[in-house]
This record gives C-alpha cells, sequence and structure tokens, in this order.
C-alpha cells in the first residue's frame, strides 16, 4: 500500500514541476506568443492540477465552495469572454 501512494506522490510531483516548467517557458516565448496568449496559457496550467483533483475525487469542491469564491481576486478566470461568429465564413471566389 505504501508503494502505491509513494508512486501516486512521485507521478502528482511530476505533473506539478511540469506546469511549473511549462509556465516558466510561456516568459521566455512571451516576445512570440503575446502577453494574452502567455497569460492564458499561465491561467490553464494553474488550474490543471485543481481540476485534475477534481476529476478524481469529484466532490473536492462542492457547489456551495465554488460559488463562495467564484467572483473574488483568487478565482481563476479560465476562459475570456469571446465573440462567437457563426455563419460568417469568408467563401473563396471561383473564377
Amino acid at each position: 500500500a505504501y508503494q502505491r501512494f509513494k508512486e501516486g506522490r512521485e507521478t502528482w510531483e511530476n505533473l506539478l514541476n511540469t506546469c511549473r516548467d511549462i509556465t516558466r517557458m510561456t516568459s521566455v516565448y512571451e516576445r512570440d506568443i503575446g502577453i494574452k496568449t502567455k497569460q492564458r496559457i499561465q491561467r490553464l496550467l494553474a488550474a490543471f492540477p485543481y481540476l485534475l483533483h477534481h476529476h478524481i475525487q469529484p466532490r473536492c469542491l462542492d457547489h456551495d465552495q465554488c460559488e463562495e469564491i467564484r467572483d473574488t481576486p483568487h478565482a481563476l478566470v479560465l476562459n475570456e469572454p469571446r465573440s462567437i461568429h457563426r455563419g460568417q465564413r469568408k467563401s473563396k471566389k471561383t473564377s
């Protein structure tokens, strides 16, 4: 039992370290990808371990806890509002 716990702990640490490494890499390539993209990647990477934990143990955050942190400065914003343009594809002109 301890061996499985140890393996799980090592896997979790590797996951966190990989997320941190990728976050640092976004700072290196900020000029190429832009600040908005960098911030979005960093927010998604920060949220990933929490979302994975919630996926593994679905009751780690209940609905009331989510509502409490929704509009606080510490809430993670995962999606920026974007307008959706449906059906407005540019058609190719044929001669």
